[in-house]
């Protein structure tokens, strides 16, 4: 994941500011934006997981959300996701225990 990756999927998860916890999982992003070849990419790496805007009420715009993988990619060490988009695994719960 590129920085810029990491800031959009930041964006995406509501980190900033002191949030320590994220509070939601989505982008929606305009196919002319150079954002979306960003998304795009982090689709095909597996980081995130797009929704075809024709099918949204977005404007057309499609949107996009992270996997596990790209979440967790985007947080800092003191940072948490929020259980209810990304239910704890028993492999991040094994993780939290080692800390």
């Amino acid at each position: 994941m590129t920085p810029k990756q990491r800031e959009l999927a930041r964006h995406a998860l509501g980190l900033k500011d002191r949030n320590k916890k994220s509070f939601r999982n989505y982008f929606v992003v305009d196919r002319a934006s150079a954002y979306w070849d960003e998304w795009s990419r982090m689709e095909q790496a597996g980081e995130a997981k797009r929704f075809d805007g024709a099918t949204l009420a977005f404007g057309g715009r499609d949107l996009f959300k992270l996997t596990q993988v790209g979440a967790e990619r985007a947080l800092n060490h003191d940072e948490k996701l929020d259980p209810e988009d990304f239910p704890v695994t028993q492999k991040r719960k094994a993780n939290a225990a080692s800390e």
